[in-house]
């Protein structure tokens, strides 16, 4: 398979999502057998710059296969895929060809439910409200959630969306953080400015505005304001991923949460900070005491992720070709907007295979 036909399968298999002019480099030039210090010093990047780019690159493909995916199996992965397609193709069309699957068997819950994926339900009109929301200057948008109830899923779309919008777009979850970045608000602050600078594509250049005299979270300030601001034209919007995970770090959330807050007002009065479009989500109530003009929690808009209705757990279990789940209950008993306080005696158990994905 030469190289053109994997990015082909590639870009189908991310659901048309387009790679950047790097993307593009590190995914050729690994194609060819190339590591990425060789790749660094082609491209004129640092390794570690192009060792992200790349980790990242395979991590999206990862979500999208539902299987781990690095520079050292991706063709293998192709080749696969490519050959898949090829014998779905021969076999004429599928007996359901409403919900396709790029590769064969079923999705099994483990995260994020991948992009372009068949088994994803989606959350109306939440997710509508959240895309509203984001294309307001300077906005904020808390989304609460309980634990593997799609927060994160949902979030990875509404990215894809704004991506589509022409957005830039940063993702950050919280709960990929080494304990070492939590143990100090300095630490902290460099590893958020420093994943922020990544994934927008700018070196990252933390020593030029950092000053322990003025502070980190001044300095952090100057950054983004006179950095990354100054170097993208277009709005950013910045999601922060189970932002519950530093709850447990009080001398962080205590410092960190009024910062954000802090920006969110700043946007206000209508200087650059309103490129930046905000979205935190978490799963827990907040237990960090904080002054009522301090909080990032109680202002712009709040989401609350609902629980999955009858009719969308009938649909999950239909893509995933089980038989009628509630086989004696009539379609408009399923009707969402229908609230019943104890489930229908009819009510039958799902096979024994868990193969529902809510998250």
């Amino acid at each position: 398979m030469i190289v053109d036909e994997a990015l082909g399968f590639f870009d189908e298999i991310l659901s048309g999502q387009p790679l950047s002019t790097i993307q593009e480099t590190v995914f050729r030039q690994v194609w060819d057998g190339k590591t990425y210090a060789e790749i660094a010093e082609t491209a004129g990047y640092e390794h570690s710059y192009i060792r992200d780019v790349g980790f990242k690159l395979w991590q999206s493909m990862s979500d999208a296969l539902g299987e781990k995916v690095s520079k050292s199996n991706v063709r293998s992965l192709l080749g696969r895929y490519a050959r898949h397609r090829s014998s779905s193709a021969s076999a004429g069309p599928k007996m359901n060809p409403k919900y396709p699957d790029k590769l064969p068997g079923p999705e099994y819950p483990s995260g994020p439910v991948p992009l372009g994926s068949s088994f994803y339900i989606e959350r109306q009109p939440v997710k509508a409200q959240v895309q509203r929301e984001i294309t307001k200057p300077g906005s904020l948008v808390r989304i609460k959630g309980h634990r593997q109830s799609g927060k994160t899923s949902m979030l990875l779309r509404i990215v894809q969306q704004a991506k589509q919008e022409g957005y830039a777009t940063v993702f950050i979850s919280l709960h990929k953080a080494d304990r070492e970045v939590l143990t100090s608000l300095d630490i902290f602050l460099r590893w958020l400015c420093a994943n922020v600078s990544r994934q927008l594509h700018l070196a990252p250049q933390l020593d030029q505005y950092w000053d322990l005299d003025i502070g980190s979270k001044v300095s952090c300030t100057a950054y983004l304001e006179e950095y990354v601001l100054e170097n993208i034209t277009t709005p950013i919007v910045i999601v922060l991923d189970e932002v519950n995970q530093i709850f447990e770090y009080p001398d962080i959330s205590r410092d960190f949460l009024p910062l954000l807050r802090s920006w969110y007002e700043d946007a206000k009065e209508g200087n650059r900070w309103q490129a930046i479009r905000w979205v935190i989500s978490h799963c827990t109530n907040i237990y960090v005491p904080l002054k009522i003009n301090q909080s990032p929690f109680n202002v712009g808009l709040s989401v609350q992720l609902p629980e999955f209705t009858d009719a969308q757990i009938l649909d999950l279990t239909q893509r995933h070709g089980f038989e009628w789940a509630f086989p004696n209950i009539p379609d408009q008993d399923l009707d969402p907007a229908q609230e019943t306080t104890q489930p229908p005696s009819s009510l039958q158990p799902l096979p024994v295979q868990p193969l529902i994905q809510l998250v």
